[in-house]
């Protein structure tokens, strides 16, 4: 008989929201004073998820502001990558593996996207809800 193999693991919530990142002035970044102590987070991670909205097939600003802050110490790092959106998310999710291969990282092959629930009408006229989007 086999005993179970524990996975520990520890999560560090990054939410820009609660914490805005100043935008990054490629002159100065690395002098601000909140710089150093995130600059450690980042590096100390072993998969960093990256979660954005799809703002018009795009990512959030916010999003593209982090990518630019810590390209440097991306490189090697293995991202997972969260979409919410009004459709699939395929163009974001596109876009942020495209972003992380840039800052020479890995992406895990499979995205996740969350979108709302829409009302599809059926032949004859019945609707019912269903879920727009799908995890790809």
């Amino acid at each position: 008989m086999h005993s179970p193999l524990w996975i520990l693991a520890s999560v560090d919530d990054l939410a820009f929201e609660k914490k805005p990142l100043p935008l990054c002035n490629p002159e100065t970044f690395r002098n601000l004073p909140s710089y150093a102590a995130l600059r450690a987070r980042v590096e100390t991670a072993d998969v960093l998820v990256l979660a954005t909205p799809d703002y018009h097939d795009c990512i959030s600003g916010a999003m593209k502001n982090f990518l630019d802050h810590f390209w440097r110490e991306f490189a090697g790092k293995l991202f997972v990558t969260i979409v919410a959106s009004h459709e699939k998310g395929l163009t974001v999710t596109d876009q942020l593996r495209n972003d992380t291969r840039l800052c020479h990282a890995w992406t895990w092959p499979y995205g996740v996207s969350f979108a709302k629930n829409v009302e599809v009408v059926e032949e004859g006229g019945s609707s019912t809800k269903r879920s727009s989007g799908a995890g790809r």
